[in-house]
């Protein structure tokens, strides 16, 4: 069995419509979204709303790639960050 380490963990964890629907409350909650999406949401208008999301992130300098069924992807001056490492510079 291999081994993970706890950061590259976290980054294969999570994602999907869930993870973006929060990640549109920590936006909205810094302004730079004007609007927080509920799962239902998320999962009824993922192509608009979560490029709203996308677009939020790149505000704020981090790269998303949001994933209905997998996990988001977050990037920082061209390296992939974990999600708790993407929101605590959002919160920075």
């Amino acid at each position: 069995m291999t081994k993970i380490m706890d950061n590259k963990l976290n980054m294969v964890t999570g994602g999907d419509f869930d993870e973006t629907a929060w990640d549109s409350w920590a936006l909205y909650r810094k302004h730079l979204i004007d609007h927080r999406y509920s799962t239902a949401e998320m999962v009824f208008h993922w192509v608009k709303y979560s490029g709203e999301v996308d677009s939020a992130w790149n505000k704020a300098g981090i790269r998303c790639l949001s994933k209905p069924f997998k996990s988001n992807q977050y990037f920082k001056d061209g390296k992939e960050i974990s999600h708790d490492l993407a929101l605590y510079l959002l919160e920075k």
